[in-house]
């Protein structure tokens, strides 16, 4: 990772976490746990995700522009 990171190789990244978080969850849980259970884990990773991307808007302006 660069030492002034652009806006989209901060949100490549984080997309790739969010993507693998997401398999080892479906991994360990999927056929252990109820389909609510699965469902309400899923939409917290979703509010995660867009909570850190109205943060990046924040930092980098809503065009990936870098405020700093």
């Amino acid at each position: 990772m660069p030492k002034n990171p652009s806006f989209q190789d901060v949100n490549d990244l984080f997309n790739r976490f969010h993507g693998e978080i997401e398999a080892l969850i479906m991994d360990m849980l999927g056929d252990k746990v109820s389909y609510n259970l699965l469902n309400c884990v899923f939409e917290d990773l979703d509010e995660t995700q867009e909570d850190f991307n109205n943060q990046l808007a924040t930092l980098y302006g809503k065009d990936g522009e870098n405020n700093g």
